[in-house]
């Protein structure tokens, strides 16, 4: 079986995004892990969106979204890699015994035609040392349903100090199975230039060991040498073939 990440959605359009209350079955194995996440880890265990359902119609991605614990993602995710189990049911749709949570992964085009690579720093609990395009986290859950272009403006909000929100070119789904989370990805362009992008500050600045910006005809070489997050990588393999397809 191929349990590379890998995207299963595309659209032009924002996807559609509901949310519904729903309760995480999760195993033994994982509340073991979690219970000692609790008692023992000093980082913030936020509520994060995880995803219930998705559909593609009409061209258009909608997604039904609950919400799970950041420990209890890091609990199942370990317990996954422990012993690998199927995350999916038949037709792609998530097994809810698992905590499937969403990441949103963007990558993103400067005004002056350069796209934003992320390296993580190597103190991060996930994907430490692993590049992320330009900006890459959890979905973090609101007290109602979200904009996907919301979530998206977020993210480069923390992670690059994009103020405006950016004009999306295109998104998709992206699984990996063998930890069972999930990425909204987007291929955006923003109004700021690379020099603006460099020297503005950001609250996520601190989870990152580097910030670059490449021509998109070197993004190929990039995506085969560096070592990368695997459903950032995924998502940078979709959005190369975009940019390729665009006049």
């Amino acid at each position: 079986m191929n349990r590379e990440a890998r995207v299963v959605a595309r659209s032009r359009v924002q996807p559609e995004i509901t949310v519904a209350r729903s309760k995480a079955r999760v195993p033994p194995c994982a509340k073991a892990l979690e219970a000692e996440l609790v008692e023992g880890e000093q980082l913030y265990n936020g509520r994060i969106y995880r995803l219930l359902r998705w559909a593609a119609d009409g061209g258009r991605l909608h997604l039904e979204l609950g919400v799970t614990r950041y420990f209890r993602y890091l609990a199942v995710r370990a317990a996954l890699q422990a012993q690998p189990w199927p995350v999916l049911v038949p037709g792609g749709q998530p097994d809810l015994f698992w905590s499937h949570y969403l990441a949103i992964d963007v990558l993103a085009r400067t005004a002056d035609g350069l796209l934003v690579l992320t390296q993580r720093s190597g103190r991060v609990a996930v994907a430490g040392g692993a590049w992320i395009l330009s900006a890459g986290e959890t979905a973090e859950a609101g007290t109602c349903a979200p904009e996907a272009l919301d979530m998206v403006g977020h993210a480069l909000r923390r992670e690059l100090g994009v103020v405006r929100l950016p004009r999306v070119l295109g998104w998709c789904l992206a699984v990996d199975e063998r930890d069972g989370a999930w990425s909204l990805g987007a291929l955006v362009e923003l109004a700021e230039t690379w020099p603006a992008i460099r020297a503005a500050r950001c609250a996520e600045a601190w989870e990152r060991a580097r910030l670059e910006a490449l021509p998109p005809e070197k993004l190929a070489v990039a995506l085969r040498d560096r070592p990368w997050a695997p459903l950032a990588r995924a998502v940078g393999l979709w959005a190369k073939n975009l940019l390729a397809a665009r006049p």
